[in-house]
């Protein structure tokens, strides 16, 4: 009985990993050495916005760069935050990703705690009219110009920003890492 366990669960676990694919990691290279990628964020901000939407973005902003670059690190690439595309020089195995906040609404937690107490229908109908919502848009080029880029719009029902800022970077590395994998076969 124990032996048919251990075998349900390999068998399990294999076939995760044949259907979801390579997964997040950064390519491996022939001698070694990681894929650079040079990260230069745009933040976006309103100059129109009061102050406290202002400072709602500015601490959503830091946190969202911070875990970008540590995301990527922990997934295997060489990570180098810099100011502007223009310190980025194309060379093997170094790729530009441009990531650029579109919109950022921290949503209105009352409703997302109300949502949940009410349970049911008519808490998952308040819960999403407190939603918060990131919108990103990022692109990767390299060498021969844009290997990767799209728009990443998300919505979150969770009373933490921080878990909405990691489903946009998650995104992002999940879109940039794909395209890398099928360049390095």
């Amino acid at each position: 009985m124990r032996a048919s366990l251990v075998t349900v669960a390999l068998s399990a676990v294999a076939l995760m990993m044949v259907a979801c694919g390579p997964g997040l990691n950064a390519p491996k290279l022939s001698d070694g050495s990681k894929i650079g990628i040079y990260v230069v964020q745009d933040r976006n901000l309103p100059m129109d916005a009061e102050a406290e939407k202002l400072a709602q973005r500015t601490q959503m902003s830091e946190f969202f760069e911070t875990d970008l670059n540590s995301l990527l690190t922990k997934y295997g690439y060489e990570v180098f935050p810099i100011a502007s595309a223009e310190e980025f020089n194309p060379a093997p195995n170094k790729f530009l990703l441009s990531v650029r906040v579109l919109s950022y609404n921290a949503g209105s937690k009352g409703a997302r705690v109300a949502g949940a107490l009410m349970g049911g229908f008519a808490g998952n109908a308040v819960s999403r009219a407190g939603a918060a919502n990131l919108a990103a848009e990022f692109s990767l080029k390299g060498e021969q110009g844009k290997v990767a880029g799209t728009d990443v719009n998300i919505s979150s029902t969770d009373y933490k920003w921080q878990n909405l800022c990691r489903q946009v970077n998650m995104a992002i590395i999940k879109g940039t890492s794909k395209s890398l994998q099928k360049l390095y076969k």
